[in-house]
C-alpha cells in the first residue's frame, strides 16, 4: 500500500516524506473528527467553489492522494498540509480520510507546511511573507536559517519579507491580485508617504512594473550606490530619503532575531 501511496503523493510532498518511513509503512484512515486545522497554515483564504468541486470529485472517486499529520496523543492529530482535501472530505460527509501520520515536532511540521505551500502559485506574495515571518518569529530563525532550511536563496527570503513593509491597504491590494508581486517591490523604492497614492495610481492606470520601477528609480547616481553598498554590507535592504534638510536612512530587518543579528553586524563594523 505504501507502494501505491507513493506514486500518488504530490512532488513537494514526496520531497519531504519518505512514504516507508511513516508509521508503519502504510497510510491509515482515521477519523476526520479527531484531526485539528494546522495553526500555521499559510494560505489565509480557501476558494470555497473549489473546495465545493473538489468534494463533489471526493463524493464521485473518493480521496486519491492522502494528507499528512502529526499525532497529538489520544487518538486526536495536527494537520501539517492537505487542508483543502480536509476541507472537501467534511463537505462530503466523509467520516474517514486517508493520511499518512508522522511523528514530528512542531518546527517539522510549520516547516513542512510552508515548503508544501510555497510551490504553489496560488499562494499570494503577502501570504507567503508572513508565513516566513512568522516561522522566523517564532523558531528565532535568521534569513539565512530559514533559506537553507526552506531550500531558498537568501535574496528570495528577503525579497518577499520586504513586502511586509508595505502599508495594510496596498498589502491588501497585493492579496487581491490587484497589484503583481513586481509592483509591490517597485512600490517599497517610494517614500512611505507616497506608497499608498501611487499603489492606487497603479490600480487605476494599470501601470506596467518597468513604467513604476523607472519612477521609483529617479534618485542620484551617489544616493544609489550608497545604498547598494551599504545593503551589501549589512546584507539587508537599506534606503536613503533625502528631505529638504537632512534625510532618513532605513534599515529593514525582519524579526526580533533578525534585529538582533542586524544590531551585532552594525557593531562589528570599524
Amino acid at each position: 500500500m505504501a507502494g501505491a501511496a507513493g506514486k500518488r503523493l504530490g512532488k513537494g510532498l514526496r520531497a519531504i516524506v519518505n512514504v516507508e518511513e511513516t508509521a508503519g509503512g502504510e497510510v491509515r484512515e482515521i477519523d476526520i473528527t479527531n484531526i485539528e486545522p494546522n495553526e500555521y497554515q499559510p494560505r489565509r483564504s480557501f476558494d470555497e467553489e473549489e473546495i465545493a468541486q473538489l468534494a463533489e470529485s471526493i463524493k464521485k472517486d473518493g480521496i486519491l492522494q492522502p494528507i499528512l499529520v502529526r499525532r497529538e496523543g489520544n487518538d486526536r492529530y495536527r494537520l501539517i498540509f492537505g487542508e483543502r482535501r480536509w476541507r472537501a472530505a467534511t463537505l462530503a460527509g466523509v467520516t474517514k480520510i486517508p493520511a499518512i501520520i508522522k511523528d514530528a515536532s512542531e518546527e517539522e511540521s510549520f516547516r513542512w507546511a510552508l515548503v508544501e505551500n510555497l510551490q504553489r502559485k496560488d499562494l499570494n506574495p503577502i501570504e507567503k511573507a508572513r508565513a516566513l515571518s512568522l516561522y522566523m518569529e517564532k523558531f528565532s530563525l535568521t534569513q539565512d536559517k530559514v533559506g537553507e532550511l526552506l531550500g531558498m536563496a537568501r535574496p528570495s527570503v528577503t525579497n518577499l519579507l520586504r513586502l511586509l513593509a508595505l502599508p495594510e491597504e496596498v498589502q491588501k491590494m497585493v492579496e487581491d491580485g490587484e497589484l503583481t508581486f513586481g509592483h509591490a517591490r517597485a512600490l517599497l523604492a517610494f517614500p512611505q508617504d507616497r506608497i499608498v497614492a501611487e499603489a492606487r495610481k497603479i490600480v487605476k492606470g494599470r501601470l506596467p512594473v518597468r513604467k513604476v520601477e523607472h519612477k521609483a528609480s529617479k534618485k542620484s547616481v551617489n544616493d544609489k550606490a550608497l545604498e547598494e553598498g551599504l545593503s551589501e554590507k549589512l546584507m539587508r535592504r537599506v534606503t536613503i530619503r533625502r528631505k529638504k534638510k537632512g534625510g532618513v536612512v532605513e534599515i529593514e530587518y525582519y524579526s526580533d532575531e533578525d534585529l538582533n543579528s542586524l544590531i551585532d553586524r552594525l557593531y562589528s563594523i570599524r
